[in-house]
């Protein structure tokens, strides 16, 4: 729907800490249990969603038909967040990947060292969409908005 320029929003989410989906990779393990479990497992489980990742990244490498000279990623911003850190169930210091420019709105190729909680990293998306994020909280992630 994306690349057809159908639509321009679209949420995905696997799963959450407050389940326990089973994630199909060797006999198949629950992603919240195992998150508190062996981490070796737990990283498999963490490779498959960012195969799959990688999948959605390369299908949105194509043509935009709204904004000719431009890619669909080119226009996007993908987040891939989690709840909360393995474990301790921290969400202060949470690892969060963003992809796409945003039509120009986010900078690209940084790492951003200290976030803070996932909550700042939507407030600061929401921002460059030009929306506010006073339910999420009000620090921005600085470095990200272009």
């Amino acid at each position: 729907a994306l690349s057809t320029g159908l639509t321009r929003v679209v949420t995905l989410q696997p799963g959450s800490a407050d389940n326990d989906l089973i994630v199909p990779v060797g006999r198949g393990y629950p992603h919240h249990v195992t998150s508190h479990g062996d981490q070796a497992t737990f990283s498999m489980l963490q490779n498959y969603y960012f195969t799959k990742m990688s999948r959605l990244l390369t299908s949105l490498d194509v043509p935009d038909p709204l904004a000719p000279g431009k890619t669909v990623l080119d226009n996007t911003v993908i987040v891939m967040i989690s709840e909360c850190l393995p474990v301790s169930h921290s969400s202060n210091g949470v690892p969060c990947l963003l992809v796409g420019k945003l039509g120009g709105k986010i900078n690209t190729g940084n790492v951003i060292g200290q976030g803070g909680t996932n909550k700042n990293v939507m407030a600061t998306v929401l921002k460059a969409f030009g929306a506010e994020g006073a339910q999420f909280g009000n620090t921005l992630v600085s470095g990200v908005l272009a």
